[in-house]
This record gives structure tokens, sequence and C-alpha cells, in this order.
């Protein structure tokens, strides 16, 4: 299976389907789109109003992905569930901390 992220040398496209006002903040796994592109599900516990789920989700992959939040952009899906972040200048290791992102089977 394609991985929900493309890595380029400066950059990092991270496709994403957000599950607003969740009960616990976690990545759920990855799931098919209606064109057969993979997503990663992260469920978060704000709400979808006002942009609290987009900082929310902006945070949260800041601090799984061990990276400055500055370094994190939402480039698309800012009123959808479906969503493309941008990671500016990933380090060498991005490959490791993306895959780190998907929970082996039984984690959550």
């Amino acid at each position: 299976m394609t991985p929900p992220w493309r890595l380029e040398p400066d950059r990092a496209i991270l496709e994403i389907r957000a599950v607003p006002g969740a009960r616990h903040e976690r990545v759920d796994g990855i799931a098919m789109d209606a064109r057969d592109r993979p997503h990663l599900v992260i469920r978060l516990r704000a709400p979808a109003i006002e942009g609290k789920a987009n900082a929310a989700l902006l945070a949260f992959l800041a601090k799984r992905l061990d990276c400055p939040r500055s370094r994190l952009e939402l480039v698309a899906g800012a009123t959808g569930r479906l969503k493309r972040v941008l990671w500016k200048d990933p380090p060498t290791d991005a490959a490791r901390r993306l895959a780190a992102l998907h929970p082996a089977p039984g984690d959550g």
C-alpha cells in the first residue's frame, strides 16, 4: 500500500482524514478515500468549529513528529475532513518519524 505521505527533499506532504470530537486523540490507521488514495486517520478531541480541530491537528502532528509547529501548514481541507498538511524542511529521519505515526495492529 502506498503511504499517505509524499517525501521530497525540502518538504513532506501528508494526506489526513480528521475525525473531530473524539474521546481520545490518536492515529487510527490508514483509510482509502473515494478515489482509492490513502489518508492517515487521526482522531482529535477538538470540535470542528472555528478552526479548533485544524489547530489541534497541527499541534498533534508537531508533537508526534517531534518538530516545531511552525514547520507544519494546513494547505488544503480547512473546512473538510480530508486535509493536506505540508511539513516544511523535514529532517533526514522524516521517513522514520512518519512511519512511526501509523500504529501497529492492536495499538491506538
